[in-house]
């Protein structure tokens, strides 16, 4: 359990731990790699050793962890080339707009370079399955976004008729992601979920033709529930995050 500094002494050891951990984080700032990161690793460790205090000992812990991040998240050398791919379509991906058809692009464009990894250092290794997760649970804030903005305008038959495409289309990346490798949790849990719940709307709202009021679709709205799902994606953050 942790506690509290009684005395000066341990006061001090806590302004020190601060002053060591501070060196590490200043150094991962200026250079962010996973070498810089294993040399800061001692003086993380020696930091956490001496931290006394709550507070001191949290700080240590969870700038410790972040660095192991770091790390951990370093590509094996074989498979640098196609890792730096990947990364670049993901860098280019965040900065388009939040539509389906560039989280389509996205999972066509990395897909040959996460297959190639897969075939370097096998389908089991941990960074494959990061990177891979990684470009899956992006793909799917797009999705939810613009599935999210096209159920806001289903007053009308126009605005019905495009919410039907945009889940259709949202239907068939799911489908082309099923045989996509990822970390076992995330298949499981968020991805499931996700598919459950677009799978069951896409049935309703197939067989709805309804282009009524707005009342009309406040089961639909109900059912989807993609502020849930939204909510899910600002909080769930995986290891292979940016």
């Amino acid at each position: 359990m942790n506690k509290q500094p009684t005395n000066p002494e341990e006061a001090r050891a806590d302004k020190e731990a601060m002053r060591l951990l501070q060196q590490a984080i200043d150094a991962c700032n200026d250079n962010p790699t996973a070498q810089v990161a294993k040399q800061m690793m001692p003086l993380a460790d020696k930091a956490c050793e001496m931290a006394v205090g709550k507070y001191a000992r949290a700080r240590c812990q969870e700038n410790r962890r972040l660095m192991q991040e770091i790390i951990d998240n370093e590509p094996p050398a074989e498979v640098t080339a196609e890792a730096q791919l990947v990364e670049q379509a993901l860098n280019d991906y965040v900065r388009q707009p939040d539509e389906i058809r560039y989280a389509r692009e996205l999972v066509e464009k990395t897909r040959p370079q996460l297959n190639v990894i897969a075939q370097k250092i096998g389908k089991e290794h941990p960074f494959y399955l990061r990177l891979s997760t990684r470009v899956v649970d992006d793909a799917i804030n797009n999705m939810s976004a613009e599935i999210n903005l096209r159920m806001q305008d289903v007053d009308n038959q126009q605005g019905l008729l495009r919410a039907k495409l945009t889940v259709t289309e949202a239907m068939a990346l799911f489908r082309a992601m099923d045989d996509m490798d990822m970390i076992p949790q995330f298949k499981s849990g968020r991805y499931s979920e996700n598919r459950i719940t677009l799978s069951t709307a896409y049935n309703k709202i197939m067989n709805n033709t309804d282009s009524g009021g707005r009342g009309s679709w406040h089961w639909s709205m109900q059912l989807l529930g993609w502020a849930v799902i939204i909510g899910i994606i600002l909080i769930v953050k995986w290891a292979c995050s940016r």
